[in-house]
């Protein structure tokens, strides 16, 4: 882990920055709501954390994919654009939102610390390893 120290502690720090930034955003939202909910082109606090929440738990879900040898599933694009998507992400409640991106977050923090040096440098699936074959 040694060749990797310093890129999983920038990472970690990024992702602790943006954790904290939006628990910022969501804090002002709660004092600031917007009447309307924002709108897919200009994304309210809520409804873009939550988005970030789940784009992050889908790296951790890969982490975890990794880490266990099986292969990581293939995940849709979203349409920002959408209005649909948008009120998906606005329905969720601001706590539930927070709660959320401290867990997640927490997980995908830990999941950097954990992947094997190759494994965060070369990111390409590679075949579970096979046991030897006896001759």
């Amino acid at each position: 882990m040694t060749d990797t120290l310093e890129l999983r502690r920038a990472v970690a720090g990024l992702l602790g920055f943006a954790t904290a930034e939006e628990q910022a955003l969501l804090g002002a939202a709660a004092f600031r709501p917007d009447p309307d909910g924002g709108s897919p082109d200009t994304w309210a606090a809520v409804p873009l954390v939550a988005h970030n929440n789940q784009f992050k738990h889908q790296q951790a879900e890969r982490i975890c994919c990794v880490l266990s040898g099986q292969v990581p599933p293939a995940y849709g694009e979203i349409d920002h654009s959408s209005a649909e998507v948008y009120q998906g992400y606005l329905a969720q409640r601001a706590d539930a939102v927070l709660t959320a991106c401290r867990s997640v977050s927490a997980q995908l923090t830990d999941g950097i610390w954990t992947l094997p040096d190759e494994d965060l440098l070369e990111p390409a699936p590679r075949p579970p390893p096979h046991p030897p074959t006896s001759g």
